[in-house]
């Protein structure tokens, strides 16, 4: 993410090894929880919206490099400023977001409609990722992971109401959310969570 988040990788993987710490000993040092929504118009999928919550520590940090009169409220400029030097970072790993059709892994050229607030402790990204084209679901097999494959950052879907059909609310489509046992990642001993959106007959 910024350059801060990036030598304290650095550190904490130098210290790993240091120390001879295996990958199960090791740990993530944030936690990131989210939600999407798939965005449906006319039976097709246009674009996936994303809500990530930052955890206390991380977000006491986010706040405190870029709440610049100390309000506990984020105006326009300082979500710009989250925006540019905490957030776009992370299109380097396409913003930790594996979204596939017919198993064809999509890359995240930009983002619409980034936000950030402070809700208590946690500051709250939202944010857009927009399709080329709309996607048909009931023609191409569509699937979602969200993960860091270093495992520095442990990303989970919230456990209530992690996934939203938005224009899809009459049945036509649902979603299995599970393991992704085919995915190991950190060296195969973390299996990311998969959201399979099963629309029609595949």
């Amino acid at each position: 993410m910024t350059t801060c988040f990036r030598i304290l990788t650095a550190a904490v993987v130098a210290l790993a090894a240091a120390t001879g710490a295996t990958p199960v000993a090791a740990h993530p040092h944030i936690w990131i929880d989210v939600d999407a929504a798939f965005n449906f118009e006319a039976g097709k999928i246009k674009s996936i919206s994303f809500r990530w919550a930052l955890d206390d520590f991380f977000s006491a940090g986010v706040i405190g490099a870029h709440d610049k009169d100390r309000n506990r409220k984020l105006d326009k400029e300082e979500q710009k400023d989250i925006k540019a030097n905490a957030f776009e970072g992370a299109k380097a790993s396409n913003f930790f977001t594996d979204i596939r059709f017919n198993n064809d892994r999509f890359k995240i050229e930009t983002t619409t409609g980034f936000s950030a607030e402070i809700k208590k402790s946690q500051v709250i990204y939202r944010f857009t990722v927009p399709f080329d084209a709309p996607v048909d679901p009931s023609e191409q097999a569509v699937s979602l992971s969200i993960y860091d494959r270093t495992f520095f950052v442990d990303i989970t879907f919230v456990k209530d109401d992690p996934i939203r059909l938005v224009g899809s609310e009459d049945g036509s489509c649902h979603f299995i959310l599970d393991e992704d046992r085919d995915n190991p990642i950190y060296y195969g001993v973390v299996f990311p969570q998969r959201v399979d959106l099963l629309c029609g007959t595949k």
